[in-house]
């Protein structure tokens, strides 16, 4: 009898160790795949941003982007909390259109999921689903896609803001907000660089005086953890609108459903743009005697630059140059690519923020200033009497 009690007993027990076993073997892969999804998801948006792919990367740099992605979400939220409780420590700054758009959102969503699953309609989720989804695209995605090439170039097309085109006809105003908007979000962006680079130097005393004037023109708080904090409201929203969707067994509400969850990898690529750190290793690089001609008369023997990766084409790395213009001289970072066995050595002097390095390094050229009006006269008194004395003036 009690051998028979045992070995029921045991055979209760290996279909439950089996189905653990085989639960075991699907989630590890799976979320192995997300971890990886999300991780490429991120360093996608980080190369948009810098403007091209400077590293060589392996599925464990995928999965290291995702945990401090999920680090950085928990951390955000967080930070926000303290914020809300401390005093004079101002939250949404300059993001008060945004709060009330998405809390309406949300006012309006939720009644109408709640109508939609109690007459069992799934279209009224499909709607708030949808709906949801284009608020998110139009207030935090798509002026966000628009920053990106910031380590090659920090001078864009200035925005059209007349919403007027070559025609007189009035273009789509939806596209000049959101192109202000992106504006108004890389401005805060780079505030968020310029304000972890002063307090690393101990505040004001030990920053420069560009950095100081820069540093006025910024919104007090942290504009950019807020930004991430609604993107992380919108996206949780979404979320929990499809989930209610998958439960209601509608085909075409499940298929909406697996979308809008697939569209949620925004968040991690906000992520990769707004919170993913930009420092890279900046120092002194050696070079042989080897280097070609143009590479020889730019960089001499040796240049401090920002390295910014090292991958099979060779070193790639930031150098301030000096270049000559109208107005005298111009501070502009070139992007060089060196074969590897043309690097003698590479010593580190300390890690720095690219975008924070070209924003303090990098000047225009100043234009020359304008000729008087005497000095107009004069010159086209001189080009009547001899044709050839204006060209003498102004190319010496």
């Amino acid at each position: 009898m009690r051998a028979d009690s045992s070995r029921t007993g045991a055979e209760q027990k290996k279909p439950a160790e089996s189905a653990a076993t085989n639960a075991a073997k699907w989630l590890v892969p799976s979320v192995t795949a997300l971890f990886v999804a999300i991780g490429y998801v991120i360093r996608s948006a980080h190369i948009a941003l810098l403007g091209a792919d400077f590293s060589y990367v392996t599925p464990e740099h995928y999965t290291g982007d995702a945990g401090d992605f999920l680090y950085s979400v928990i951390g955000s939220l967080f930070d926000f909390i303290a914020a809300l409780g401390a005093p004079k420590q101002p939250v949404f700054a300059g993001l008060h259109r945004e709060v009330w758009a998405l809390s309406a959102l949300i006012l309006v969503c939720a009644p109408l999921t709640a109508f939609a699953r109690s007459r069992r309609r799934p279209w009224g989720i499909t709607i708030a689903l949808a709906v949801c989804v284009a608020a998110k695209l139009c207030l935090f995605d798509a002026p966000l896609a628009l920053i990106e090439n910031k380590a090659i170039s920090f001078a864009p097309a200035p925005p059209d803001t007349s919403a007027q085109d070559v025609t007189g006809s009035t273009k789509f105003r939806a596209s000049v907000l959101i192109q202000g908007r992106s504006d108004q979000l890389w401005k805060e962006m780079r505030c968020k660089r310029l304000d972890r680079e002063n307090q690393a130097l101990g505040g004001e005393a030990g920053i420069s005086e560009r950095h100081a004037k820069l540093l006025k023109s910024c919104t007090p708080g942290d504009p950019v953890r807020d930004e991430f904090i609604l993107q992380i409201i919108s996206t949780s929203v979404i979320i929990a609108l499809a989930i209610i969707g998958i439960r209601t067994g509608d085909a075409a509400l499940n298929i909406a459903s697996v979308l809008a969850l697939l569209y949620c990898l925004t968040l991690p690529y906000a992520y990769g743009k707004l919170l993913k750190p930009t420092t890279f290793q900046y120092g002194k690089i050696q070079f042989d005697d080897k280097l070609g001609p143009d590479a020889t008369t730019s960089l001499g023997k040796e240049a401090y630059a920002i390295v910014l990766g090292n991958g099979p084409g060779g070193l790639s790395f930031l150098v301030m140059t000096t270049n000559k213009c109208p107005g005298g001289e111009q501070q502009a970072a070139r992007i060089w690519t060196v074969n590897s066995g043309n690097i003698m050595a590479v010593k580190e002097i300390y890690r720095k923020d690219v975008i924070t390095w070209k924003m303090l390094n990098e000047s225009d050229c100043i234009a020359p200033p304008p000729l008087s009006q005497a000095h107009q006269d004069s010159m086209s008194a001189d080009s009547k009497a001899a044709p050839g004395a204006a060209w003498s003036v102004l190319h010496g």
